[in-house]
């Protein structure tokens, strides 16, 4: 599931003042803010522009930043080659748009994804490439939550969506060995960055719940573990 370099992303996630740095430096040269996501290729750089038709990386083939403290000179490059690419887009998802608004709200609001809930982790994906369209913790309890998003509740009908969360809080369950000192980690770093007032603890024995979200509608799962 995880690489060297998830590892090294999130070393840097972990550098309060230069990840704060950097997120202004994107805000000036860009006029909004990114949400930087931490992968094997470094910390990827995503446009939380609401008038983007979908989700679309800062910077052309390689939207990544790979160390800390970011350059002011590389961030304006890969601003020139995010708007080229941004000009020439056609691919339109209702579905990413929600996902991305959500974020930047969360973002701009302490991690809070709503009252019980703060923001972790974006499109976190599986070896089988399958990906978490948001995983989210309830700090109150320091359960993971999954979040699958849809752009209709037709969607999350057609989709199965209900099945696809609980199939991922299982692989979630089947790797947490390995996954949960990683999250540990990444929600304390979070926390720093965003200000959350409240240490994020995360309990590790207790398994992941999950949730479907649509623009205008949510499903919760079972909370048999809360």
């Amino acid at each position: 599931m995880l690489r060297e370099g998830h590892w090294a992303s999130l070393e840097m996630i972990e550098d309060t003042a230069a990840v704060r740095a950097a997120l202004a430096i994107y805000v000036e040269e860009l006029g909004h803010p990114v949400y930087l996501r931490p992968t094997d290729k470094g910390l990827t750089a995503i446009s939380l522009d609401p008038s983007n038709r979908a989700m679309v990386g800062v910077g052309g083939t390689n939207c990544s930043l790979r160390k800390l403290p970011a350059g002011i000179a590389s961030i304006r490059a890969a601003v020139t080659e995010y708007r080229a690419k941004v000009a020439a887009m056609k691919r339109e998802s209702i579905e990413e748009r929600f996902v991305l608004s959500r974020i930047r709200a969360a973002l701009g609001d302490s991690l809070r994804l709503r009252k019980d809930l703060l923001f972790l982790h974006q499109e976190l994906r599986f070896t089988n490439a399958n990906k978490i369209d948001i995983l989210a913790i309830d700090p109150a309890r320091g359960q993971l939550v999954v979040i699958e998003a849809k752009e209709s509740d037709l969607a999350v009908r057609r989709d199965g969506a209900a099945a696809q969360a609980a199939g991922y809080c299982a692989q979630l369950a089947e790797h947490a060995d390995e996954l949960l000192p990683f999250f540990a980690r990444l929600a304390a770093a979070l926390a720093r960055i965003y200000s959350v007032p409240d240490d994020v603890v995360l309990d590790r024995a207790l398994p992941a719940r999950w949730e479907v979200w649509w623009p205008r509608g949510t499903q919760l799962g079972p909370r048999e573990h809360a």
